[in-house]
């Protein structure tokens, strides 16, 4: 799973400290997740990753970028 996180209560993009990261997480059980780490990102304004399973290993297809630059 791609989850994308903003630290505190969310109350909008491009006001301060509403800037956020992507984690990387995986489960054998969906009960149990282990945390693989954490996407390096040119901005802290991306969300909604999608991630394509291609053969053995994985492509990253799209995010979205929010707030005000």
């Amino acid at each position: 799973m791609w989850l994308t996180i903003v630290p505190g209560i969310f109350h909008g993009w491009g006001v301060p400290g509403a800037d956020g990261r992507i984690e990387h997480l995986t489960s054998t059980d969906l009960s149990r997740w282990t945390c693989e780490g954490t996407v390096k990102l040119d901005t802290g304004r991306m969300i909604d990753p999608t991630v394509v399973k291609i053969g053995q290993g994985y492509i990253t297809g799209w995010s979205s970028t929010c707030g005000r630059d």
